[in-house]
C-alpha cells in the first residue's frame, strides 16, 4: 500500500470550544472527536500523516488545532482561521502564528455565510493579499457558486496558492456543467489546487458508495489538473456520515488506481501534499 498524507482531518473538543453548525448537523456528529479515536485507523488505511483543517470560524479552534500538532508527530500541519473581514487583526494574528511551523493555511466557512459572494469583499481581499505575501495559503471550501469566487481571487491575486477542498462539487440540484466549466477554468491558473476528499458524502447514498462513484469526478478533477497539483483527504469525522473511514480510503485509492499509474498515485497520495504544506522531506 502507496504510503499516504491525509490532507483533510478535523478534530473538535466540545469542551474546548463552540462550533455553531454543529446545531444543524447530523445527531452522529453532535460530539467532541478527538485525535487519539482516529489514531488506530490511520495505518489501515495507508496513513502515515495527518493535516488538521479548521471547523469553526474562531481563533479557539486554531489555536486548539495548534495544540494538538505541537504534541503528536503524526501531524504535519494545520489550515487554522483569521478574521479576513479585519485586515489589521488578521495581519496580528499572522505575526504570532507565522512563529508557528505548524501553521500552513487558513480556510473560512464561506458555505455558511448567506452572502455566497463573502470571499470578494474588499477587506477579505487584502487580509488574502496579506497571506499571500506570507507564503501561506487558501483554501476554498463549498460547491460550484464558491468556484465563481475561488476563479475571481485567482485571477486578482496570482501569488495566492489556493486549494479546492472536496473538489466544491455539485449539492443536489446544482449544475455539472457549472462544475465542469469552472474547474476547467481554474486549472489554468497554476497556484491552484485540488483535494479529493469528502465525496462520498454528496453521493446520498450513506455507507453504500464506492470507487466507481466517484472515478468520473475525480478523473475529470484529475484530467484538470494533473496529479502535481492533487491531494487526497479522507474529512474525518465528517466523512463518517458515508461509512468508516478506512472505506473512504479504500475507495479514494482503488480509484485513483484505475485512473493514474502508480508514480501518479503516489504524487496524489503523498509527494503533492508533502511539498504543499512544507512537511519534512516533502
Amino acid at each position: 500500500m502507496l504510503p499516504a498524507i491525509d490532507t483533510h482531518l478535523h478534530v473538535w473538543d466540545l469542551q474546548a470550544n463552540a462550533y455553531a453548525w454543529l446545531d444543524q448537523a447530523s445527531a452522529l456528529l453532535q460530539r467532541s472527536f478527538l485525535l487519539p479515536e482516529i489514531a488506530p485507523q490511520l495505518a489501515g488505511a495507508g496513513v502515515q500523516k495527518v493535516i488538521l483543517v479548521q471547523a469553526a470560524n474562531h481563533l479557539g479552534d486554531t489555536d486548539y488545532m495548534l495544540a494538538q500538532a505541537a504534541r503528536t508527530p503524526w501531524v504535519g500541519g494545520v489550515v487554522g482561521w483569521l478574521p479576513l473581514l479585519e485586515p489589521g487583526l488578521a495581519q496580528a494574528e499572522l505575526d504570532r502564528y507565522g512563529r508557528n511551523a505548524h501553521f500552513k493555511g487558513v480556510r473560512h466557512l464561506i458555505h455558511d455565510e448567506v452572502n455566497p459572494r463573502w470571499l470578494l469583499q474588499p477587506p477579505v481581499l487584502e487580509s488574502l493579499h496579506l497571506l499571500a505575501q506570507t507564503g501561506l495559503h487558501y483554501e476554498v471550501v463549498g460547491t460550484p457558486v464558491h468556484l465563481r469566487c475561488a476563479l475571481a481571487v485567482a485571477e486578482q491575486i496570482p501569488q495566492l496558492p489556493l486549494v479546492l477542498d472536496h473538489l466544491c462539487t455539485p449539492r443536489l440540484g446544482e449544475s455539472w456543467d457549472e462544475w465542469r466549466d469552472l474547474l476547467a477554468a481554474l486549472a489554468r491558473h497554476p497556484q491552484v489546487y485540488i483535494k479529493i476528499s469528502g465525496l462520498g458524502t454528496v453521493l446520498n447514498k450513506g455507507a453504500l458508495w464506492g470507487a466507481t462513484d466517484v472515478e468520473e469526478m475525480v478523473g475529470y478533477a484529475l484530467a484538470q489538473f494533473g496529479p502535481a497539483r492533487a491531494m487526497a483527504g479522507g474529512d474525518w469525522p465528517v466523512a463518517l456520515l458515508a461509512g468508516e473511514y478506512g472505506a473512504a480510503w479504500a475507495n479514494y485509492r482503488q480509484a485513483l488506481a484505475t485512473l493514474l499509474p502508480p508514480t501518479e498515485q503516489a504524487q496524489v497520495l503523498w509527494q503533492t501534499a508533502a511539498g504543499f504544506y512544507r512537511l519534512a522531506g516533502g
